[in-house]
């Protein structure tokens, strides 16, 4: 399994303990479209939780993935269906289907410290 095989199984299980336990205390992750930034893992487990509120049926396909020493990527999928208004961004009520890459780093301890997810956000609003 990939670092994000691993990351995503626990996403798709809304786990956001076991998703942030894969994090390192100090980490970056980007979503680029949004243009929003978490720097510590509570930082990202408020997101996760505002957003399975948000889009409850939420989950991934990895479609493709690696690992290269510290550094990680890959292609995926995301589904569900945007049920609930996130700050700043009111919900549609739509089903969508988003792709996506992923790339990233580990630290020494083998805990993600960076992460940037690059996709289209007019897939995502209609």
């Amino acid at each position: 399994m990939t670092v994000l095989d691993t990351l995503y199984e626990a996403w798709n299980r809304h786990a956001i303990e076991d998703v942030l336990v894969q994090f390192a205390p100090e980490m970056h992750y980007r979503d680029q479209p949004l243009d929003l930034n978490f720097y510590r893992p509570a930082e990202l487990g408020t997101h996760m939780a505002n957003t399975f509120v948000a889009m409850p049926d939420l989950s991934f396909v990895v479609t493709s993935s690696f690992d290269a020493g510290n550094r990680f990527a890959g292609e995926a999928i995301m589904r569900g269906t945007f049920a609930h208004d996130l700050p700043g961004l009111p919900a549609t009520g739509d089903a969508f289907e988003v792709f996506y890459g992923i790339v990233g780093e580990l630290g020494v301890d083998g805990k993600i410290t960076r992460i940037i997810d690059y996709w289209n956000a007019q897939e995502f609003v209609g």
